[in-house]
This record gives C-alpha cells, structure tokens and sequence, in this order.
C-alpha cells in the first residue's frame, strides 16, 4: 500500500463518523482490500484493471490503445452495475488507472463522480486520459495545485485542492520519557548517541532517487552520518536490488534497509532529519509525517514538495538533481543541532496549521454532500 490508498483508509472512519459510508469496489487480491476488511469497514470485490500497457521501446501502441478503450469501457459498465447494486449515492476514483472507468460509470449510472488526483501525469498520453476523465467528472480533488495544474484549464471549476493530512495524535514529537525507546531503536537502525541519523520513507523504486541519497552521503564522506531507509521494493525488484548493492559499495554500514515499518512515528522521532529524493510526486505523506513528528526534513522540490514544505522554516528544498545542493542541504542540519530543534518544532506547528487529517477530512465530506446535492 502506497500514499494513495493509505490516504484512503484514513479518510474512510472519520468519513464514516460524518455520515458518510464508504464501500471499497477493487479486486480482493489487494493489499488495501484486507485492510479495508480489518477496519470494520465494507468491501465489494470487483474486477478492475491492475496495470494499463499502452506502450512498449518505441512509443504508444495504436493496438494497444484501443485494446484498453475496449476495456475502460466494460470496466465502466461493471462499476456501474455495482453502484446500481449498493444503491450508491457517488463514486469516488481514487486511482489514475480507475479514473476514466470511474468517469464513465458515473454516466452510465447517473451519480456523480469524484477523482481523487495524487500524483503528476506524464506529459502527453497520460495528461490527455487524464484531462478526459476531469472533463466527464463532477469534480476533481487534487492534493496539491502542482497535480492539479496541468488539468485546471481542462474544467478548472469543477477542481479543487484538497491538501494531504496527518493524524497528529498518532504522528507527534517522541516524549521525554521515551528516550530509552529512542535510543534502543536508534541502535537498532544502527546510529550511535552521538550519530546523525538520516530517514528516508519510501518504496525503493526508481522515481524515487535513492541513489542521489547515497551519492549525497558518499559526498559528505562522515561516518557518524548514517541512512536508514524504510520501505519495500516496488515492482522493479531489479532496481531495489541495484540499488541496494550500489549503497553497499559507495557508504558501506553508514547505510541500512530496513524495509516495511508500522512504527513510523517512533522511527521518525528517532531520527535527527528526514530527506526525500522522490522525483515524481504529489504531496508526499511522510513528509507531513516527519514534521508532525516535529523533525526536519530535506527534500528534492518535485511537485507538491513546496507546498508541504517551508523552504529554511521547517525544512530545506533543493532542485532535483543537484547532488552537490543535496549534500550540502544535509551536512548544514548535521552539523546545526539549534537549526535542527528550530525547523523541527516549526514543522510540527506548520502541519497543526494546514495538515491535520481532520480538516482534509471536513473538505472531502464537504466535497461529497456538495456533488450529492448538485446531482439531485
């Protein structure tokens, strides 16, 4: 489960408490189609397309192209026919691959539709798809202006940004008390009392740039300066391991993988300061985490990055690529304990500010009765 779906399963109890129910339509093989389960909440176990193949070396695939549109089009029809069944009232399309199906259900079954936009579309194709579906829907949430600019002009009325939310309750400063539990975990990520320990939460995956990471510390050259990256391989399993012995051979023990967490408030308070080379993004959710959990963090600036993050306030953004920016935005926050506690303690006021879950929550239900009340 990425952002986008852990997005979702947030959203979906406080929705709930609002009077809003929502039944998750996907197939049941899917990671968040058990979690869903697990929340006591309702599912509907529905055929819909896990990946979309419109291209191969050479470009788009006229053959292709039409194979999917035959396919968007039946996927439609079985969305549709499961709103008629649970007698729905909307549709929320909550994946870029679902997003024109969705639009074209809502047609077909006469709700409205909302598209739920978490990340930037490919230029070309994707952003065209992506403009259609905007067009046929009744409204459109992005989750920054960044995602949802170059679809603004398409039906700039019907979009509104929505930006993501933390559960600042959960996501919150690691106590004072618990400095026996930040020590023995830091231990475990292998940084010492005196080490600077680095952060980086996400799926190894390219659009990702763990290497600039590594490149970044190789560069700094200090070994009381230590990585501990949490998170799985995402389908390219041959960068995650390229990338992992690439770690292995440039910084050595400075480095360690330490995969899939569900204790990432703690690991976060853990930590000195989060850093991100996320190239392809929307408004990445572990950003907003890590300040909530009042740590600084230091981030490439792709897409929503700048909206999550105050540039020299509660974290440093640097322009993707500049390896050189990269190191040097990290060894000030090593080498700045006051910068660091300063940063920190203003993100955790910034994501009070605009990035609890709770508001997003208010906007999205505000969202939906609007779209119900517009449709009857």
């Amino acid at each position: 489960m990425w952002g986008a779906q852990k997005y979702l399963l947030r959203l979906a109890p406080l929705l709930s408490n609002d009077g809003i129910d929502l039944v998750l339509a996907n197939p049941p093989q899917l990671e968040l189609h058990g979690e869903w389960k697990n929340a006591g909440l309702e599912t509907l176990e529905l055929d819909l397309a896990l990946t979309r193949d419109i291209k191969r070396a050479g470009g788009v695939v006229p053959a292709r192209v039409m194979r999917e549109s035959v396919r968007s089009i039946s996927t439609a029809r079985r969305i549709a026919r499961a709103v008629r069944q649970e007698k729905c009232d909307v549709i929320l399309a909550n994946s870029y691959l679902t997003h024109l199906d969705g639009a074209l259900a809502g047609k077909l079954a006469r709700v409205p539709v909302i598209l739920h936009l978490h990340e930037e579309s490919a230029p070309g194709l994707s952003t065209r798809i992506r403009r259609a579906a905007v067009r046929l829907a009744s409204q459109t949430v992005a989750v920054s202006a960044a995602v949802g600019g170059p679809v603004a002009n398409a039906h700039h009325r019907s979009l509104m940004v929505i930006p993501n939310g933390v559960d600042t309750e959960v996501f919150r400063p690691l106590a004072d008390s618990q400095s026996d539990v930040r020590a023995a975990l830091r231990a475990e990520l292998g940084a010492g009392p005196t080490d600077v320990l680095l952060i980086a939460a996400c799926r190894l995956d390219p659009a990702k740039r763990i290497e600039d990471l590594i490149a970044a510390l190789a560069e700094i050259g200090r070994p009381e300066v230590k990585l501990a990256v949490a998170g799985t391989p995402s389908d390219d399993k041959a960068y995650a391991d390229w990338v992992i012995a690439t770690a292995a051979e440039r910084i050595g023990a400075s480095v360690k993988f330490i995969g899939y967490r569900d204790d990432m408030a703690t690991v976060f308070g853990a930590s000195d300061v989060v850093v991100h080379a996320g190239v392809a993004e929307g408004m990445p959710l572990g950003l907003l985490e890590a300040q909530s959990c009042g740590r600084p963090v230091v981030a490439y600036d792709a897409a929503g990055v700048s909206e999550s993050v105050v540039d020299g306030v509660t974290g440093l953004i640097v322009p993707v690529g500049d390896i050189a920016r990269l190191a040097n935005s990290i060894a000030s926050l090593v080498d700045g304990a006051e910068l660091r506690a300063a940063m920190g303690s203003a993100g955790r006021a910034h994501v009070l500010r605009k990035h609890s879950i709770t508001r997003q929550a208010e906007q999205n239900a505000e969202i939906i009765r609007c779209a119900v009340r517009n449709a009857n």
